[in-house]
């Protein structure tokens, strides 16, 4: 640790460690219920509106008025519409193996930039420093670390995140694999971070205390590579015990 590292950068460092990850949590925790409302809104929606379409079908069969009016109902339905065309139907093809949709890849980018802030607000020392690598190598080390608790949750079917949303665990598998390398990437920071303020060569990063954190991050590293779609789809065994073993 750094000489000019304070008592008082040291209280705030702490103090940064429990509020970060909570009001990331709470901002996962509004996206997801946003989320569920427009999925469970939408759900009820469809369903009173099936049976007013019954109903207007037996009035039209009535009065044989064929004329199509344009009705403020309808607007709630349009609206709908529109997202899921836009949400669901429009691709974003990265090579010949991944195609994202436009939800897929805005909650990936969306996601992506709130740990990176996380990561790096609010990372100046007491005495001025700017991006000081005590602060943002530790805080972000914390911030994947706490986002395990989803990630493992998303791998999983009938889970509390798909009860919520009303999405299902074949669409939310996306978002547990991108959660997942995301953690992996930051990680990775908090490693380059850990040599560059501790002044280490790679190899002496491996001792007492370092030397568990060194074998996760290879073990995360090793379920990285054998969860890409190539690996996965010829040697799905291999992947599957892997991923098993890993996460124990």
């Amino acid at each position: 640790m750094p000489s000019n590292f304070s008592e008082a950068d040291l209280t705030v460092l702490l103090q940064e460690f429990v509020t970060y990850p909570e009001q990331v949590w709470y901002t996962i925790a509004a996206f997801l219920f946003i989320v569920g409302c427009f999925q469970w809104g939408s759900f009820v929606h469809s369903k009173f509106a099936r049976r007013r379409h019954y109903e207007s079908d037996e009035e039209t069969a009535t009065t044989n008025d064929i004329q199509h009016k344009f009705s403020l109902r309808r607007i709630p339905l349009a609206i709908i519409n529109f997202y899921r065309v836009v949400a669901f139907r429009w691709t974003l093809e990265i090579g010949q193996s991944y195609t994202l949709n436009m939800a897929e890849v805005f909650v990936s980018v969306t996601y992506i930039a709130l740990l990176l802030i996380y990561a790096f607000i609010n990372t100046t020392s007491v005495e001025g420093q700017k991006l000081d690598v005590i602060y943002w190598s530790n805080r972000i080390a914390m911030l994947a670390s706490s986002q395990f608790p989803i990630v493992a949750a998303l791998g999983t079917k009938n889970n509390i995140v798909s009860l919520v949303t009303g999405i299902s665990y074949d669409r939310l598998n996306y978002i547990h694999r991108m959660m997942a390398r995301t953690c992996f990437m930051l990680l990775c920071v908090h490693t380059v971070g850990e040599m560059l303020s501790s002044s280490y060569y790679p190899f002496k990063l491996i001792k007492a205390s370092k030397g568990p954190g060194v074998i996760a991050l290879a073990a995360f590293f090793v379920m990285i590579i054998v969860s890409l779609r190539p690996v996965r789809s010829r040697a799905y065994e291999i992947f599957f015990y892997i991923h098993f073993l890993g996460v124990l």
